[in-house]
């Protein structure tokens, strides 16, 4: 027992150290920036996939709080009548503003990884924009995964029904498939750091743990949401909660960092 406590506790200082509470901080405040862009880019893509503005709207109001509710319905409404315009312009500042988040994650993750800072600004910027344009691809397929799963089986099954029972399969494993996803993404994010030179196989501990604290933390988070009555605060309560659930998503990729990190210093030793 006492060497457990003393290695959650070394563990736990190397985290101080490292400071990420600072790193994911500046990610979540770009990352929330970059939140508006983002629906946008989502809700001008959307009347390509023949989805109707109805379907979207009950997805919206089955999956999201009351408190966010009307401010998307609201976005989705400017929107939805004029795309073209939109998209060029959604995702311009959607890559811009995530590419800054990605950025500062970088810095915490060479900090983390005690990495070598020899790449240069220039580096570390187009890095983080292909980030940001994979996790973007990444958002929309498990969105699209969990929120209109119905649609999406419906529409495939009718002009492909010989593959329904492999898609029936997918998504009746939809949340196996998020994880599995999620902690590829992380594995990339971790390897893809200029100056870690860590194998692949090392780097897969903090990435399960971090893909599988995400999806954990997120369904906590929605119940929380979904429960708790903040109605007083109004507006004001949606971007703290919003703001927070970001700051801890960002946190939670550090950690895992931090995870591989320690497991790594622990063999060395």
């Amino acid at each position: 027992m006492k060497k457990i406590f003393n290695t959650i506790n070394k563990f736990m200082i190397e985290i101080s150290e490292d400071n990420i509470n600072a790193h994911a901080a500046a990610s979540a405040f770009y990352m929330f920036l970059s939140l508006v862009p983002f629906v946008a880019l989502l809700t001008a893509i959307i009347p390509y996939t023949g989805l109707s503005q109805e379907t979207l709207f009950n997805a919206i109001e089955r999956y999201m709080p009351d408190a966010l509710q009307a401010i998307i319905e609201s976005v989705v409404t400017d929107i939805y009548f004029a795309p073209g315009a939109v998209l060029p312009l959604s995702i311009l500042f959607t890559i811009w503003l995530s590419s800054r988040a990605f950025f500062t994650l970088i810095r915490g993750i060479e900090d983390i990884f005690h990495s070598p800072k020899y790449s240069s600004f220039f580096r570390r910027t187009i890095i983080a924009c292909f980030y940001t344009v994979g996790m973007i691809a990444f958002a929309i397929i498990v969105l699209a995964l969990m929120v209109f799963s119905k649609e999406i089986y419906d529409l495939i099954n009718t002009h492909l029904p010989a593959v329904s029972p492999a898609l029936s399969l997918l998504l009746e494993l939809r949340f196996v498939v998020a994880f599995l996803m999620l902690a590829i993404v992380f594995l990339a994010i971790y390897k893809g750091v200029p100056g870690v030179k860590i194998k692949l196989l090392h780097l897969m501990p903090g990435a399960a743990a971090a893909a599988g604290a995400w999806l954990l933390f997120t369904w906590l988070f929605s119940l929380f949401i979904r429960y708790a009555n903040y109605s007083t605060y109004g507006s004001l309560a949606t971007i703290v909660i919003s703001l927070l659930w970001m700051y801890w998503c960002m946190y939670i990729i550090l950690l895992g960092a931090s995870i591989n990190q320690f497991i790594r210093e622990a063999h060395e030793e």
